[in-house]
């Protein structure tokens, strides 16, 4: 089901809107070759993208995530997850050293299942946003709700998205 959310919204953001480029590219460690073993470099794991937006030095990189919800409860208080921050924070902190994406920001979007949330954060220079869609509504509410997170419209939102 991740597999599917993930390729609906990308597909989605492709064919709905024109103001973006839509892409999934793989995101380069930034390394040290020089203190680096030949070896080593070969064990680091890729990170490959969900879905990047692109617009005149907008750049935005989207995680999907398909899970319940998007909290973990720490003595029932409840925390973001937080591999799903991590993840993103590295697609984040490599790819702000390639010329033209320093100011690269991020976005976990998960499915809103019982409780919705739209939050912004800023750690390191990187604005993140974590946000949900409710898929049991209608296709409109579905369709203008993903529309809308190319542009904040709620008065809380600290941060101008896209």
């Amino acid at each position: 089901m991740g597999d599917l959310f993930e390729q609906f919204v990308r597909n989605f953001f492709a064919k709905e809107q024109s103001a973006y480029r839509v892409s999934r590219p793989e995101v380069k460690w930034n390394v040290e070759e020089g203190r680096s073993t030949p070896f080593g470099l070969k064990l680091l794991p890729s990170m490959n993208t969900d879905i990047v937006l692109e617009r005149d030095g907008d750049r935005v990189i989207v995680d999907c995530k398909f899970y319940r919800d998007a909290f973990q409860r720490f003595y029932d208080t409840p925390k973001f997850i937080s591999d799903h921050l991590y993840q993103l924070f590295a697609y984040l902190k490599n790819q702000s050293a390639v010329p033209g994406w320093e100011a690269v920001r991020g976005m976990l979007l998960y499915p809103a299942m019982g409780v919705s949330v739209d939050e912004q954060i800023a750690v390191d220079g990187h604005e993140i946003r974590i946000v949900s869609v409710n898929l049991g509504q209608e296709w409109q509410g579905v369709s203008g709700d993903l529309l809308r997170l190319l542009q904040v419209e709620t008065p809380r939102a600290a941060m101008a998205w896209l």
